[in-house]
């Protein structure tokens, strides 16, 4: 998730669909959706990321849901796997 951004002063209640699964229904009548994972919110736009790696710039004014699928993942410290630190070789003291 390294290129996914979120503005700053965005809505909290917004911000947890930050990096989630979810379909769009636009405002328009015709009933059309896209999938996808939220990868950017400022206060004009929303950034949805494909399965198939296409993203989509959408404007908030068109959009009519935003539904969800799938909530964000949230890495905590148990999944995050550790380098064990190396052991430094002993010094040996000379004494004169």
């Amino acid at each position: 998730m390294s290129n996914e951004t979120l503005s700053e002063g965005f809505p909290l209640r917004l911000r947890q669909y930050h990096g989630a699964r979810v379909t769009i229904h636009y405002n328009n009548q015709s009933g059309y959706t896209d999938n996808g994972r939220l990868t950017f919110m400022d206060a004009s736009f929303v950034e949805v990321t494909k399965d198939n790696g296409e993203r989509l710039l959408i404007p908030l004014y068109s959009i009519r849901i935003i539904k969800l699928i799938e909530a964000a993942k949230v890495l905590d410290d148990a999944n995050i796997l550790l380098r064990p630190a190396e052991n430094q070789p002993e010094q040996k003291v000379i004494s004169r």
